[in-house]
């Protein structure tokens, strides 16, 4: 009982230091803007304090999640966890992840598109026409999912995973994760890939595997945009068949690839083999 009251400790302690982060970049958000600016200017200064807020939470929690592992002493054997197949295999999961609910989110806005407001300003504020699109890409593709990936899956689902077994500890933290989005849209997603994500960490053994799959989710996001706005250029018209068969295909190439991780030993499972048991 100790022991659970202290990682939920933990716990409550890193969303602590990550709200706090929030609330101080928010503030130092509304002094940087003044009367005078534009919207494009204010998007601009938007981008650039989310960029240093994520480099922020990137550097603490890493450092939380470093101490950690340290204090673990375990190393996982990379070389069978990162296998060429393997990589490809996460990678499709990002890529055709986004896809594979793209006809969720499509039904959603159709029955509930009143949801979609806070959604569409987050899109709006993060597309490659505001500002650097080298900028915003390294944000949403690079420095968010590690910042991200460090603080839920390291920290979060880390910590959880001490004394609670791997389902609990995935919902949990993939609960959090939805709620960190601040919209409804984001959230349902952010919370299902939450779960697979964790499942992902637990067994590729370190971040690096869930952190991959996050960044090929993200930038998939940008190659459907690109790929909607050659099709218009083109006056190139798909039937909605065609969608949804590649929806259904996407769906399958995602399953697949995540039943490929299934014969991998969990994670701390491999931690008390070789530690014995292990503290928060």
């Amino acid at each position: 009982m100790k022991k659970i009251i202290k990682t939920i400790g933990w716990t409550l302690l890193a969303l602590l230091v990550c709200y706090g982060l929030e609330v101080l970049f928010r503030a130092l958000f509304g002094l940087a803007l003044h009367k005078g600016m534009t919207k494009q200017e204010q998007i601009q200064v938007q981008i650039m304090a989310n960029f240093i807020l994520k480099l922020v939470v990137l550097f603490v929690f890493g450092f939380w999640y470093a101490v950690r592992e340290n204090k673990w002493h375990y190393r996982p054997d990379y070389r069978p966890l990162f296998t060429v197949k393997r990589i490809a295999g996460l990678t499709a999961i990002g890529l055709f992840g986004q896809y594979a609910i793209g006809i969720t989110v499509g039904f959603l806005r159709y029955l509930l598109p009143n949801i979609f407001a806070s959604y569409d300003n987050v899109s709006e504020i993060l597309s490659l026409k505001n500002g650097s699109p080298f900028a915003v890409l390294l944000l949403v593709v690079a420095v968010g999912p590690i910042a991200e990936e460090l603080l839920f899956r390291g920290v979060i689902y880390g910590g959880l995973r001490t004394c609670f077994p791997v389902d609990v500890s995935a919902l949990v933290s993939a609960l959090i994760f939805g709620i960190y989005h601040k919209n409804i849209v984001q959230g349902l997603y952010a919370a299902a890939f939450g779960i697979i994500l964790a499942y992902i960490f637990e067994k590729t053994q370190s971040i690096w595997g869930s952190t991959l799959m996050h960044m090929a989710f993200n930038l998939s996001s940008y190659l459907i945009s690109g790929i909607g706005q050659w099709l218009a250029y083109r006056q190139i018209r798909i039937a909605s068949i065609w969608y949804v068969i590649f929806y259904v295909l996407c769906i399958v190439v995602v399953a697949a690839s995540i039943y490929s991780l299934r014969r991998l030993p969990n994670r701390y499972d491999e931690i008390r083999k070789r530690n014995g048991d292990v503290e928060g």
